[in-house]
């Protein structure tokens, strides 16, 4: 392998000469570079030799004799201070100290104590404030700037000691134009100095002399506090500020109020100026309003409530949306809801929607909807500008102009006696307004709540109509009854502004009743409807002369001791029973009469489960069968007897209701369908059965009176109980029997009790059951049929032959031991079945049961 060849380096061929030739050439480089520096500033002096020389100043030639105790001395101190003479000043000095400006009183007095001298005049010189020789101060002053003493002796009253512009307390390291902080100028000298502005002005729209922006201003030491627009036209800082007095609060000029009204002096006078009021307020001003915190503590309504100078956010430098009634409501929510009875917020306050005409109406007024439509405050109310003493009204003063503007339909009540300037013209609402001063509407309404001290009650919750409607009240002739309609209010029936139906009444008065009451539409045409009714004059006299179908027997209002019922009837019968009483007494119970009510009135505890029509029996809400039960009073002519029946029910259904038990008769030979056929009358269960009947003439069970009599003879004559049955079973009769036999008149003791299987019942002489009886038709047959072969049939079961000839004949189940087998043993059956058949039937047992 062969070893790389090298190439000898420069430093290995000269050795130490290489060194020095490294030296000899920088220092040749650097004499280079000196030399051509050299030559550029000698070319450069050339040039500033050539260029024009300013002259030096001249000294006025009598200086060394001039007198600077002499009001003239300011001409020879300006022939060099040109920068503060007038003809040179620019916008910052023009107010400057050498305009000359004439001299107050304080100030000359200030001028005499310093020993300075004063201008012709009495004016302001130089040497007012200067003062040459070796006992002057800095800047040759007659007085030092320490604390600003030289600016306080002629303007004492323009030192903001203690306030935000004080920078020795805000902003002690603040520095002005001339590198000044206020601890080496003097706290003046923050914005001022002796003849300029001492920051560099900036003029705005805002601030046209530039001095407030100059600290007011993003970036700027007051920046905090910078007013970057301000909405109020043709106004800039200094009309409403003076940067020197707090006294007023933001350095602001005068109070607030009177600051405003030296250019909006029409704006004062209050409410009989027709202006908002301003002033103390009987509760806090919201902060939302009022200026911040600390004008909002005070309590009192100024300009800057609801107005912003500055960064107002909405028109006409409102503080809040002029479209939203929350403005208004922010100070005045809980002064209206305090008006209302339940503690909301009024009507007009929740901004209701206006109709087409209520919008002509605002606008025709001059006066702003929401943006839907909707009432604001702003609508009927000018905050500014309102007709004199009119609440701010925008319509006008009296309520009969603003309300009915926006409501004609309400026109009517002018001229009735709703209307109070007519039949109550002294009488005053809650403002301590009559209605002939302040219109027709204000007796009820005020625009943000009743005109009266609201009185809830149970038919008036909201208070408004007993307010006058009570004893001792302007309409005490009109008071409610104790007891009146229930689950009602007034304003349900009555429209206080609606006379044409009459008694203000939203219309007929049988339309409004049938409102609700549609389903007693049905008495229209029927025997109580008493325009149509033949037999008018039997109606009480207070019926007569009412207009419709309810009034002849309801009183809406009612009252004691009749309630809602214009009759309260006789005494013992209720007002339900004894309304009825007042013109149907002969029915009454107990009557004296062919056709008194029967039916027992106390219901057993399984009746009580029914749907019935019943009436209350006591105070304590205990019920019994009345009148109603049976009879619908708002009934039509159909069904007969005002039967209280549902759609497709017979008057059977309606007994049936109560005694479903009894319903066997439809399958058997006492079927009303059969008995009609043959000519009876067989409604409610007749031809057996009568509701209206002398209970000491009928024959038990309310059974009709044609069964008190057997073939002409009396009953009291007769000595057996088959009387009812013979009525149709008899020969000649509806139905005639193979044979009518009677069972002999026997008197027994029935020892098998009700509820056996076997039990038989004997009957008194009363026709009535008697365990102490004798043996009648009914002993053997039930009327009524036989339930249980009923209850077989719906349960699907086939009769046999002998089941069904039970039910056609009525025949009772024949169960040993019973009252037959007591007397007849073995053959009691065989003449059980063959009673009728004297031929078929073994002999009896004589004498068995004496």
């Amino acid at each position: 392998m062969t070893t790389p060849r090298h190439e000898p380096r420069v430093s290995h061929l000269f050795g130490p000469w290489w060194k020095g030739l490294k030296v000899v050439a920088r220092s040749v480089h650097i004499v280079v570079l000196l030399g051509a520096v050299a030559l550029l500033v000698g070319i450069g002096g050339l040039f500033v030799r050539a260029a024009p020389q300013r002259a030096p100043r001249p000294v006025p030639p009598a200086m060394e004799s001039v007198d600077w105790s002499a009001p003239e001395s300011s001409v020879f101190c300006l022939a060099c201070h040109r920068q503060v003479a007038p003809a040179m000043a620019g916008l910052d000095v023009q107010r400057g100290h050498s305009q000359n400006v004439p001299l107050g009183d304080v100030q000359l007095a200030a001028i005499r104590e310093m020993g300075t001298v004063v201008g012709p005049d009495n004016t302001l010189i130089c040497m007012s404030c200067h003062h040459l020789g070796p006992d002057a101060g800095p800047y040759m002053l007659a007085d030092t700037l320490e604390d600003s003493r030289l600016c306080q002796r002629c303007h004492p009253g323009h030192y903001a000691r203690g306030t935000p512009h004080d920078l020795r307390l805000s902003a002690p390291g603040e520095r002005n134009r001339l590198g000044q902080t206020v601890a080496e100028g003097g706290p003046c000298s923050a914005c001022h100095l002796s003849h300029r502005f001492a920051r560099e002005i900036v003029p705005s729209p805002l601030d046209p002399d530039g001095y407030c922006i100059t600290c007011h201003q993003a970036y700027h030491v007051a920046e905090h506090l910078a007013r970057t627009p301000m909405h109020h036209p043709e106004s800039h800082c200094l009309q409403c500020h003076d940067p020197h007095d707090t006294g007023h609060g933001n350095f602001l000029r005068a109070e607030v109020n009177d600051l405003c009204l030296r250019c909006h002096a029409q704006m004062d006078g209050g409410v009989a100026a027709g202006m908002h009021p301003l002033g103390a307020m009987d509760r806090p001003i919201p902060v939302a309003l009022g200026g911040g915190p600390q004008a909002a503590a005070t309590n009192d309504v100024t300009c800057i409530t609801c107005h912003a100078m500055h960064d107002a956010g909405y028109p006409k430098l409102l503080r809040m949306p002029y479209d939203s009634n929350a403005f208004c409501l922010t100070c005045h929510r809980e002064q209206l809801e305090a008006r209302t009875h339940d503690g909301s917020l009024p009507r007009h306050g929740q901004g209701p929607v206006l109709d087409d005409g209520q919008r002509v109406t605002v606008a025709a007024w001059g006066r702003p909807a929401g943006p839907e439509g909707e009432l604001l405050c702003v609508s009927c109310h000018r905050v500014h500008g309102a007709a004199p003493a009119a609440s701010l009204l925008a319509g006008g003063p009296r309520s009969d102009d603003t309300c009915m503007a926006c409501h004609p339909g309400m026109r009517s009540v002018v001229g009735s006696v709703h209307d109070l300037r007519f039949n109550h013209p002294l009488e005053k609402n809650v403002r301590g307004d009559t209605a002939v001063a302040a219109g027709a509407c204000s007796a009820c309404h005020l625009g943000h709540g009743p005109a009266r001290p609201i009185v809830p009650g149970p038919g008036d919750p909201r208070g408004q109509c007993v307010s006058c409607h009570q004893a001792g009240q302007c309409a005490g002739a009109k008071v409610p009854g104790a007891a009146t309609h229930p689950e009602t209010t007034c304003v349900d029936c009555h429209n206080p502004h609606e006379r044409r139906s009459g008694k203000f009444l939203f219309e007929d008065s049988a339309a409004l009743c049938l409102r609700c009451h549609a389903a007693q539409a049905s008495m229209l045409g029927g025997p109580h409807d008493i325009s149509v009714t033949v037999d008018a004059d039997a109606w009480p006299p207070a019926a007569h002369g009412k207009a419709d179908v309810c009034l002849p027997c309801h009183l809406p209002h009612g009252g004691e001791p009749g309630g809602l019922y214009r009759f309260p009837g006789p005494v013992g019968f209720g007002t339900h029973d004894g309304s009825c009483l007042e013109c149907h007494l002969d029915a009454a119970w107990g009557a004296s009469t062919s056709v008194p009510a029967a039916h027992p009135r106390n219901i057993t505890p399984e009746h009580a489960m029914f749907d019935l029509a019943l009436v209350p029996a006591d105070e304590h809400g205990n019920k019994r069968i009345g009148c109603r039960t049976c009879h619908d009073a708002h009934g039509a002519a159909h069904p007969p007897y005002l039967a209280r029946l549902g759609p497709g029910q017979t008057t059977e259904d309606l007994c049936l209701q109560c005694h479903a038990q009894m319903r066997a008769p439809s399958f058997s030979g006492h079927s009303s369908v059969r008995l009609a056929a043959e000519g009876h009358i067989t409604d409610a269960c007749k031809p057996c059965h009568v509701m209206h009947v002398d209970e000491r003439t009928h024959s038990g069970v309310l059974l009709s009176t044609r069964f008190l009599h057997r073939q002409g003879d009396p009953l009291a004559a007769a000595t057996r109980q088959g009387i009812p049955c013979e009525q149709c079973h008899r020969a000649p009769g509806l139905v005639s029997p193979r044979m009518l036999v009677q069972h002999p008149e026997v008197i027994t003791w029935n020892m098998i009790p009700p509820e056996d299987p076997a039990y038989m019942p004997l009957f008194g002489p009363d026709g009535k059951v008697n365990p102490r009886g004798q043996v009648t038709c009914r002993t053997c047959h039930i009327s009524h049929g036989r339930m249980d072969l009923i209850q077989r049939m719906e349960a699907g079961h086939e009769l046999t032959d002998t089941e069904r000839a039970a039910m056609k004949t009525h025949v009772r189940p024949f169960e040993p031991t019973n009252i037959c087998t007591i007397c007849h043993g073995p053959v009691a059956r065989m003449l059980f079945l063959f009673f009728h058949e004297p031929d078929r039937r073994p002999p009896a047992r004589p004498n068995v049961a004496r």
